[in-house]
Order: structure tokens, then C-alpha cells, then sequence
């Protein structure tokens, strides 16, 4: 009788103390891995809408609205080091969150709390209206940055630790799919439309239809169930769950501590890099070899095709090579490729060189993120997510450093090589 006092005990505290206690828990391990399932399926959909959204609304034709607008290409860098600053400031307290409260309350949360500023970014793009539209794309950094966060760190959490760097890899391969997606839709508006030339109309139009998206997309986190009860919380515990080398010292230091550090801090270098040039790529398209909205779209969907087939491969990959050795190599032929780019003068090769550079370097993601996850405690994971995320902040530092020397140079090119350096040392 003590024993079975005890036992329902210990059941009534795993319930009470789980991560998420939103839904009914699906207690047992057939209804804990059906959730599971659910929740892996619906985090993937939402990965993958949120792309095509993002592609079709906050891409090519924003920035390239932006600078229409407001004649500037430092404008457009300055917006978005506005998003990167904004999204910074709340994505420590939304970490802290996230480890502290209910994952899947606060990702419903965020969720209508996105309605507001996409209606705002929709009536600055029709009224033409700047003020508006920087303020509207600065609130929607504010909700866009967390509800990725901690939508990530749920689906670790409901993933197991030997099939993280796939899942991860899955997380990837789908988003990139959707972001080949988007500019499919956006070319199918472009044909629709009676001018497919860069006329602002034709930019209005295919902005608002992404806005339009969100009624697609952030609904899906309702189908969100609760999948596991709490694990156990003692010290000794949390340790067992971590992989053996990271209890190894490297320098004085556990690696527990500086793998994670050091790599995070060698990625935030490359996507600081990045920022300088990406942001003007549709722009350098169509001031240096005038490209078409429809051509430029073409480029884009095979560019995220490519990505979408590389981060298929990137687990065979990194199992053969390893890890760190497999995001290494696709760093260093991303810069490679980019000087490439940076140094062509036919539309083709520039284009091909283009789509090859981002195949190759943002291949590197799944490998650096299952590192770092492998490497932090499950109820750590919120925090470590906020704190990786300051690259939000530099990244938009480093658009506007991209922005200043386009302005200053004339050319786009002095960014690009600059980027391929920067990211060369990293």
C-alpha cells in the first residue's frame, strides 16, 4: 500500500511538473509518442510556412520597396539593424521565458500576438506610408524572433538526442523548401500583374499578398500537443543526459562549456559576414545585369532548391567527415564562391556562382546547431537560444555597414569581397 501511495505520488508530481501543461498530457509511451509525432509534423509545417511567408512578404520585394520609397540603400540597412536591436532586447527575457514557462502557452501567445503589426505592415505598404512601415517590420521582429526561438527549442525537446542532428537537418531541408516556394507564388503574382516591371505597384502587390499569409501559418501552433512529462531534476541527472566528451577539459575548461561558446561565437562571425552582402543581392542583380522580378525569382527558387537538396545530404555528409569538419568545409566554399560572385561580369555565371555559394554555405547550419544543443542541459535550452541570438543585432550592424559602403562606392561588389574575407578568418 506504501508503495502504490508512493508511486501515485511520484505519477501526480510528473504531471504537475512537465513542461508544457497547456493540453492534456498524452500519458503512456504509445500516447507520448504520438505526440511526439503530432508535434515533430506541426513544428516542420510551421518551418516551412513561415518560409514561404517570409520569402513572398519580408524579402526581395520589401527591400526593394524600401529603396524605391526612400531612394537609399542605407535606409534599408538601417531598418533592419532597427530589427536586429529591437529583436535582440526581447529575445534574452523571451529565453528566460522559455525555460521558466509553458513553451507551448507562450508560442500561442506570440502567435496572435502577431496579427497587430502584420495589419500595420499591410496599411503602411498600400498608403506608402515609412514611418509606418519601419515601426510595423521593428514589432513584427519583436514577435518573429521569439515564437522561432522557442518554437526550435520545442521541437528538441521532442526530438531524441541520437536523431537531433537529423530532425534538425529535416528543419532545415523544409525551410529552405519554403523559401523556394515563395518566390514560386511571388512569380506566379508578378505574371498576374499588368506591369511585371520593378513599378511600385507591382512590389505593393506582392508584399501585401505575404502579409496576407499569416492566416496560414501561426494558426497550425493550436494543433500543438503536451508530449512528455518532466525528466528527472537533480543535478546528477541532468549531467547523465549530456554526451561523454563534453565532461572532457580542453584548456582549463570544460568542453560542455567551451564547444558551444567557440562555435557559437565563430558562427555569429560568418552571419555577420553574410549580412553585409545578402540583404543587396536583388538589388545587385538588377543594377548590375538588370534582371527581371520573374528572372530574379527563378534564381531565388533554384538557390533555396539547392539548399533544400544540401541540408538532405548534410547528415551523410557529417557522418563521414564529422561535424565541425563538415561545417568548416561548407564555410570556407561559401567565401570561395562569393569572391566568385563578386568578381563576374555575365548574368549567367554571376547567377550560378550565386545559387552554389548559398548551397554551400548555409549547409553548416544543422551540424553547428546539433553541436550546441548536444551540448546544453534540456532546461537551459530557452536561455542558450536568447543568448546565440545577439547575432540578430550585429546581423543588422552589418547590413548597415553593407548599405554604407554600396552608397559610398557605388557598387555592391566592395561588400561581397568583404564578406568572403570575413568569412575566410572565421
Amino acid at each position: 500500500q506504501a508503495f502504490a501511495s508512493s508511486s501515485r505520488a511520484v505519477d501526480l508530481q510528473s504531471i504537475m511538473l512537465q513542461v508544457d501543461q497547456d493540453t492534456p498530457p498524452l500519458v503512456g509511451p504509445s500516447g507520448e509518442k504520438r505526440a511526439r509525432k503530432i508535434n515533430v509534423a506541426v513544428c516542420m509545417y510551421l518551418f516551412f510556412a513561415r518560409a514561404v511567408q517570409y520569402a513572398i512578404a519580408s524579402r526581395d520585394f520589401l527591400d526593394t520597396y524600401i529603396m524605391d520609397i526612400s531612394s537609399s540603400n542605407e535606409k534599408v540597412g538601417q531598418i533592419e539593424s532597427l530589427c536586429g536591436i529591437a529583436a535582440l532586447i526581447i529575445l534574452l527575457p523571451c529565453g528566460y521565458l522559455a525555460d521558466r514557462c509553458k513553451r507551448l502557452r507562450l508560442l500561442q501567445y506570440l502567435a496572435v500576438a502577431k496579427a497587430f503589426p502584420t495589419l500595420m505592415a499591410f496599411i503602411a505598404v498600400r498608403q506608402k506610408n515609412l514611418l509606418l512601415l519601419q515601426v510595423s517590420m521593428v514589432l513584427l521582429a519583436v514577435v518573429n524572433g521569439p515564437f522561432e526561438q522557442v518554437l526550435q527549442v520545442f521541437l528538441v525537446d521532442n526530438t531524441l538526442p541520437e536523431q537531433r542532428t537529423l530532425f534538425l537537418s529535416r528543419k532545415e531541408m523544409l525551410s529552405w523548401l519554403g523559401t523556394a516556394v515563395g518566390p514560386l507564388l511571388a512569380l506566379l503574382l508578378v505574371n498576374l500583374h499588368s506591369d511585371t516591371s520593378w513599378s511600385v505597384p507591382l512590389l505593393q502587390n506582392v508584399v501585401c499578398a505575404g502579409l496576407v499569409g499569416y492566416l496560414f501559418v501561426e494558426p497550425a501552433v493550436l494543433l500543438l500537443r503536451n508530449a512528455h512529462p518532466a525528466t528527472r531534476d537533480d543535478a546528477a541527472g541532468e549531467v547523465a543526459s549530456l554526451p561523454d566528451w563534453t565532461q572532457e577539459v580542453k584548456c582549463g575548461i570544460r568542453k560542455q562549456w567551451l564547444v558551444p561558446v567557440w562555435t557559437e561565437i565563430m558562427w555569429g562571425g560568418t552571419q555577420i559576414a553574410s549580412s553585409m552582402s545578402l540583404k543587396y543581392i536583388p538589388l545587385f542583380f538588377r543594377q548590375d545585369f538588370s534582371m527581371s522580378p520573374s528572372w530574379l525569382m527563378i534564381v531565388r527558387v533554384l538557390e533555396n532548391l539547392g539548399l533544400a537538396a544540401m541540408n538532405f545530404a548534410t547528415p551523410f555528409i557529417s557522418a563521414k567527415t564529422g561535424r565541425a569538419w563538415a561545417a568548416t568545409l561548407f564555410i570556407f566554399a561559401g567565401a570561395i564562391l562569393m569572391l566568385g560572385v563578386a568578381s563576374l561580369h555575365q548574368t549567367w555565371l554571376a547567377a550560378t556562382l550565386f545559387i552554389l555559394r548559398t548551397t554551400f554555405a548555409r549547409a553548416n547550419v544543422p551540424c553547428v546547431q546539433s553541436i550546441i544543443f548536444e551540448s546544453v542541459l534540456p532546461k537551459h535550452r530557452g536561455r542558450w537560444t536568447a543568448i546565440t541570438s545577439f547575432k540578430s543585432a550585429t546581423n543588422g550592424a552589418g547590413a548597415w555597414v553593407g548599405g554604407y559602403l554600396a552608397d559610398r562606392t557605388g557598387d555592391y561588389r566592395a561588400g561581397f569581397v568583404l564578406t568572403a574575407s570575413m568569412q575566410m578568418l572565421c
